[in-house]
């Protein structure tokens, strides 16, 4: 009968303290989420940066869960980079060692029922009487802080209960399978609670109950420190490429820590005990584990800092998407700037390409308005517009490179061509999105029959200019003019309906916004196909070995485009 008593009451303890792990990781999301984020975007512009606010903002959150949550967000959104992503997860370690000192510190060495009683009291006062969205966040943290104690204290009193049945100090001793063993059961303790401070909290009380001894609570705390990688990897499941790169980065710092930690586990805690008596800490197997959790965190940035460059380029080389594989430079080659020639035919060939696959991007989403997979083409267009932007970065920085060595009058006429048709395709890329809300429109059978005829019209428009050029085929020299008379057309069609209420003045604002951007997006088409194709007629002469005309002025070619 003891024995179940002593078994529920484990059992309300670690119930109790998951729940306070929720609530305060929730309670403080919510009352500075939007915050957090924009500090994660502001302040990770240098590694110091990345490691001190992953530390900070898990030391907050009392989640090094929620702080990759956070990360890979921002990643996918690409706000941060995989680079600056790493040195947040790695300061996120550092930062859920805090959980070890508070229950250490605070939790075991006195009576915590006056303190968190009165902190559960609270909270769930003010969520009762004070309805405001900020106040109601900061109680539950506060509710949750409250449980955060009450629930170390009823564990602590547990695991005393069972350290007069099972005592796995008695393993001390007996080979490292048993410090594997142990390894894993603090994998399978975080991956059960989805929560490494509670598993780390656990393994405390279990050490202040008598019941763990110091290398099994030390291999236990190896094993918790890699089970939070498998909240990164739950949440990329079917996420973008980039967050998958960041939650790899997450996983392979903790295995790689973990490994090497547990490889030279005697000497990690020989260390531990010098730096304890040194810094004249009280000698306890809960002071010591807290202390390794620590030094073991940090031992694994100081390691793996100087691979982080290496390690980011491993991750975007890694899960690459068919849209990010067709966005990386094929022709650019950085050894070829000291040749200017064969740099410019490079950078050619390269604006081709970006040419082609924006526009095969942009024809995917509008060339069957009845097509069931309308959806999955505007998230492809999507994945396409952001991999091409980076893919005009790069094709910028290779001609700034290029700008940069001594280049005869010819070279730098063409070399401002080629600037120009990146320009056009940046803003083309940049503004293909807005055809997508067009197409939707040929569904919607209650519009005024004159709105679908020209919304058809120019769609149709769209789709014959932009299958040229994917074929590589001229423009019609009156592109321009017939784009702008199919534009000036919608629009109209568009602010009669707004005027006869056939659509609501909002959607009508949308509408016309879209169909603005999508009538510039093709004007940049046009604009980037007429210097590209010049550019290439060139290169053809040369590589035919015939006189290669002179280039008209830029002025020149505006005008005809005009």
């Amino acid at each position: 009968m003891q024995h179940f008593a002593t078994l529920g009451h484990l059992l309300g303890g670690i119930g109790i303290f998951l729940l306070a792990i929720s609530l305060l990781t929730r309670g403080l999301q919510s009352a500075g989420s939007e915050f957090l984020r924009r500090m994660m975007a502001k302040w990770t512009k240098t590694p110091l940066h990345g490691l001190g606010l992953g530390l900070g903002v898990t030391a907050i959150l009392q989640s090094s869960s929620a702080t990759t949550v956070i990360v890979l967000g921002l990643v996918n959104a690409a706000i941060l980079s995989i680079g600056q992503a790493i040195w947040v997860i790695m300061g996120s370690n550092i930062g859920t060692t805090l959980t070890g000192w508070i229950v250490t510190v605070v939790g075991l060495d006195f009576d915590i029922k006056p303190f968190a009683l009165p902190l559960i009291g609270i909270g769930m006062l003010a969520q009762v009487f004070i309805k405001s969205p900020r106040a109601d966040a900061v109680a539950i943290a506060l509710t949750g802080f409250g449980l955060f104690f009450l629930g170390i204290d009823i564990l602590k009193d547990a695991f005393a209960g069972y350290a007069d049945h099972i005592n796995l100090q008695n393993i001390n001793g007996k080979g490292g399978f048993y410090l594997i063993m142990m390894f894993f059961i603090g994998f399978a303790a975080t991956v059960a609670t989805q929560s490494s401070s509670a598993a780390v909290a656990l393994i405390l009380t279990g050490t202040a109950g008598g019941l763990i001894g110091l290398p099994e609570g030390a291999a236990m705390v190896i094993g918790a420190n890699l089970g939070t990688s498998t909240t990164a990897v739950l949440v990329v499941i079917g996420a973008e490429p980039d967050a998958r790169r960041a939650a790899s980065a997450h996983v392979l710092f903790n295995l790689i820590t973990g490994i090497i930690a547990l490889a030279i586990l005697p000497l990690m805690l020989t260390f531990v005990a010098d730096i304890t008596t040194a810094l004249n800490m009280p000698h306890s197997d809960t002071v010591s584990l807290a202390l390794f959790h620590t030094v073991f965190n940090v031992m694994g940035v100081i390691l793996l800092s100087p691979f982080v460059p290496l390690l980011t380029r491993f991750l975007e080389h890694s899960f690459m998407s068919a849209e990010e594989e067709e966005g990386r430079p094929r022709y650019l080659d950085d050894t070829t700037l000291h040749i200017p020639a064969m740099a410019l035919d490079a950078l050619v060939r390269e604006l081709g390409r970006l040419q082609n696959i924006a526009a095969r991007a942009a024809l995917t989403v509008i060339v069957d308005t009845h097509d069931d997979d309308f959806h999955e083409d505007v998230q492809a267009a999507i994945r396409y517009r952001a991999a091409l932007a980076k893919l005009s970065a790069r094709i910028d920085g290779f001609a700034d490179a290029l700008a940069q060595q001594r280049l005869p009058d010819d070279t730098l006429l063409r070399l401002q061509y080629a600037l120009r048709v990146n320009r056009y395709l940046h803003e083309f890329v940049r503004l293909s999105g807005a055809v997508e809300a067009l197409v939707p429109l040929q569904e919607k059978k209650k519009l005024p029959p004159a709105l679908l005829k020209e919304n058809r019209q120019f769609l149709d428009r769209c789709i014959k200019f932009l299958t040229l050029l994917v074929e590589q085929k001229p423009l019609p020299k009156t592109a321009l003019a017939l784009l702008k008379k199919d534009g000036g057309s919608l629009k109209d069609a568009l602010l009669k309906a707004g005027v006869r209420k056939a659509i609501s003045v909002s959607e009508l604002s949308a509408l016309l916004d879209a169909a603005s951007h999508a009538r510039r997006m093709m004007e940049q088409a046009i604009k980037s196909q007429r210097y590209l194709k010049i550019l290439e007629d060139e290169q053809q002469n040369v590589t035919e070995e015939k006189k290669p005309e002179a280039l008209p002025p830029v002025s020149e070619i505006e005008e005809a485009a005009v």
